[in-house]
């Protein structure tokens, strides 16, 4: 899904390992902590059959999709 968007090595620096994930309008909403430490939100939406991923502001440390409630909760990361 991601292979038109990330090179390998791009892939390899978000860490998967630490990704959090929630879909949520027919959208995936990924948070990652980069291998320097760094965290970053992305939201990867399938348009017609084509991938295209946005950034957001918001970086979570939890994230929880409601079907029920269609709501997507997440507990956000605070900065000092």
């Amino acid at each position: 899904m991601t292979k038109s968007l990330f090179t390998k090595a791009q892939w390899t620096e978000l860490n998967p390992s630490s990704c959090l994930m929630a879909t949520h309008d027919a959208a995936l909403h990924m948070f990652f902590e980069k291998l320097d430490g760094t965290r970053v939100a992305y939201v990867l939406d399938m348009i017609e059959g084509n991938p295209v991923l946005t950034t957001q502001s918001d970086v979570a440390n939890a994230v929880y999709a409601d079907v029920e409630s269609d709501g997507l909760y997440m507990i956000k990361e605070v900065t000092p």
